[in-house]
């Protein structure tokens, strides 16, 4: 999802409707928001002692 959303944002770009102070601020939320789903992940599959499960 957040691959198509950074092409979606490129050709929005290409086509004029966004500036480029936009597409850059957008790209970095989209950096952000797949660096939070990482931390999830390494999360989620972090193995807990039997106490904590």
């Amino acid at each position: 999802m957040l691959r198509r959303q950074s092409v979606e944002l490129r050709e929005l770009y290409k086509r004029g409707l966004l500036t480029e102070f936009r597409q850059v601020a957008m790209m970095q939320t989209i950096q952000d928001l797949l660096n939070a789903q990482g931390g999830c992940e390494r999360i989620k599959n972090t193995p807990f002692s039997r106490q904590f499960a």
